[in-house]
Parts: C-alpha cells; sequence; structure tokens
C-alpha cells in the first residue's frame, strides 16, 4: 500500500517556511530537478512542494517499509518525513541533492521510532513484507530476488539502508554517508562489508552474480 499523498490542506496546518527569495515557478515546468523545487518551496510555494511530494513518496516510503516491516508504521513516518521537511525547508542546502536531505530526515525518523521500541539498531533484518515485494518489484529486479532475500537474512540495519540507497537510489557514498551520519571511507566499508555478506550468502546458495564480488570496486570512486 502506498501512502496518500500529503495534502496541501495537511501541509497548511504547519508553520510554513519563510520565504528567502522570490520564486522562480519551477513547479510549472515539468523538468525542474528537485532542487530547483526545493528552491521555490523555500521561497514559499506550497506547489513546489507539493511535487517534491508526489516525486518522493513512494521512495520514502518503500526506504521505510523496508526499515519498519510495517506498511502502517512507514505510512506514518512517510507523512512526518514530509511534514519535517516542510517545517525544515529552511534549513535545507539546495547547493546539496533534495533526496540525501530527505532520506536523511527519514532515516533518523525510522532510528529514533527503533528507539523508542527498544529495537536495536544492528538487529538483522530477517523478515520482508509481502507488501514490498509488490511495490518494489522493479526494484528487486535491479538488484536481484535472490540478492533482497540474503541481504533481508544476514545485513545489519546500518548495512542495509546503505545497501538500499546504493543499489535502489544510486546514491554515491558520499551522501549515503550523510544518510547514515558517516564518514566518506566509513559508508564505503559499510558497503563492502554489507556485499561480502550478501556473497556468502549466495555462494551457500550456489549463487554469485558477479555485481556482488565483494572485490567489484562499485562504490562510485568516492570518499
Amino acid at each position: 500500500m502506498i501512502p496518500a499523498a500529503v495534502t496541501a490542506t495537511t501541509l497548511g496546518a504547519h508553520a510554513p517556511p519563510a520565504p528567502s527569495a522570490a520564486a522562480s515557478h519551477a513547479a510549472t515546468h515539468p523538468e525542474a530537478s528537485a532542487e530547483d523545487l526545493a528552491r521555490d518551496a523555500q521561497a514559499g510555494s506550497l506547489r513546489a512542494f507539493t511535487r517534491l511530494v508526489e516525486t518522493h513518496e513512494r521512495r520514502v516510503f518503500a526506504f521505510l517499509l523496508r526499515r519498519t516491516r510495517s506498511e502502517a508504521d512507514a505510512e506514518e513516518m512517510t507523512q512526518e518525513t514530509f511534514l519535517r521537511a516542510w517545517r525544515s525547508l529552511g534549513r535545507y542546502d539546495a547547493g546539496r541533492p533534495f533526496a540525501t536531505w530527505l532520506f536523511t530526515i527519514a532515516s533518523r525518523i525510522a532510528t529514533d521510532a527503533h528507539r523508542r521500541a527498544g529495537v536495536a539498531r544492528e538487529r538483522p533484518m530477517v523478515a520482508e513484507p509481502a507488501a514490498l515485494r509488490t511495490i518494489d518489484a522493479d526494484d528487486r529486479r535491479r538488484l536481484g530476488n535472490e540478492a533482497w532475500i540474503a541481504a533481508g537474512e544476514v545485513l545489519n540495519e546500518r548495512q542495509h539502508v546503505a545497501v538500499w540507497l546504493r543499489y535502489v537510489e544510486n546514491l554515491p557514498p558520499s551522501e549515503i554517508a550523510r544518510v547514515l551520519g558517516v564518514t566518506g571511507p566509513t559508508a564505503r566499508i559499510i558497503l563492502f562489508r554489507a556485499r561480502q555478506a550478501i556473497a556468502r550468502a549466495l555462494a551457500e546458495r550456489g549463487l554469485l552474480p558477479e555485481q556482488y564480488n565483494p572485490g567489484a570496486g562499485d562504490d562510485g570512486g568516492e570518499a
């Protein structure tokens, strides 16, 4: 189940960002980047922010569902992610990718929820909701069904987040590091160890796709 969009009415119930510049009306251009839309939203354009919600909501929901394994919790956290983003737009640096900033907010919300529930951050993610197999079928094919199954069984939460952001969201290690709150080299180490764990699990099944060779060096060449 994909959560209902955060509506203008919902956002209107919360304090809008203080205008910082004249809007460039990026919301009227179908090819406007997320960063352009964010600049308009910072200038007070609710229409621009609504477009950001429409283009990122499914991705955030899938990311959170992978972490919570509960559709209801993921939906609630998705709503909270966009509400926090709306209230915090004044602190967003439009020179950085908007998606990274948004996933950082979502990750912190999920981590806070886990802590409140007494869930250890490094617990292996062993469950995979049936709904997730439906909503992100294309993403599953990109990484490989068997590899996703293995990832759910052998990776801890931080590794799983890193793998999701790398192979589904195509974020470079430098941006994954921002989401995780670690250094770039640490993010690359997390990804390397995650690939090692996945490769071992696939080897035990007699399946070892080349792209999961731990030495493949697909971390984008960034610090």
